[in-house]
């Protein structure tokens, strides 16, 4: 987000959950964290909507073993984006990023039962 797509001049130096909307409920649901005050919201059966939809579930996401796995290995890689960087949980996506009052885990403070070195 730095330089592509909708690009964001603070990227390199706020938590990866604050960058957008987006991203926030992409980290809470990977990091099995609440969107309960979230500006949006994610689907809490999503095998169901999608079925609903008609919607083809991805062939590597049938085998619950690669989707775990895949999920594990995000876990991971945003524990050690937030070591670097904190998290934000008080950001929402109803406002935008404020350093001083959303961070609720400073950068080299931030901590996660899945930090890996």
């Amino acid at each position: 987000h730095f330089t592509y797509g909708h690009r964001h001049k603070n990227a390199l130096e706020q938590p990866l959950n604050a960058i957008n909307r987006d991203i926030n409920l992409l980290v809470r649901c990977i990091m099995d964290r609440p969107d309960d005050d979230n500006y949006q919201k994610r689907l809490r059966n999503p095998i169901i909507e999608m079925k609903k939809d008609n919607f083809a579930l991805p062939i590597a996401f049938r085998s619950k073993e690669y989707a775990q796995a895949r999920k594990q290995e995000l876990q991971i890689l945003i524990s050690k984006d937030e070591m670097m960087y904190g998290r934000a949980d008080y950001y929402t996506g109803n406002n935008l990023y404020n350093a001083t009052t959303m961070i609720t885990h400073p950068a080299a403070n931030a901590t996660s039962a899945l930090f890996v070195t």
